[in-house]
């Protein structure tokens, strides 16, 4: 079976977040309802954990390429503890960011 198409998935699903999790910090910045100096961080790690992610599914080796992936996902579901903003994190980009994961764990990298 050939890896090509899971590598596309596991890449497409991780920009799709990456692109979503920047519109999400632009968007909650903009519209300036938070405390920038303690909701600022937890906001950049959620939204720096897809790029993460599409770092990871474009590593060679599929056992560093699902660690990074995993790192990130895990990353990326501690939004969940937040009522604020970041529960919308852990709605769109935890869902790709587990199909990135699955896709990466299930190919045949390098």
């Amino acid at each position: 079976m050939n890896s090509l198409p899971q590598r596309r998935v596991a890449t497409l699903a991780a920009v799709l977040a990456c692109a979503a999790a920047t519109t999400f910090l632009i968007a909650i910045l903009v519209a300036g309802h938070i405390d920038l100096a303690r909701g600022f961080p937890f906001l950049l790690a959620w939204t720096i954990a897809p790029y993460l992610a599409l770092f990871g599914t474009r590593r060679p080796s599929r056992s560093t390429a699902t660690a990074l992936v995993a790192v990130a996902l895990v990353l990326e579901l501690s939004s969940y503890i937040s009522m604020g903003g970041g529960f919308i994190y852990a709605l769109v980009c935890g869902p790709l960011l587990l199909v990135a994961l699955v896709a990466t764990a299930s190919s045949r990298m390098g």
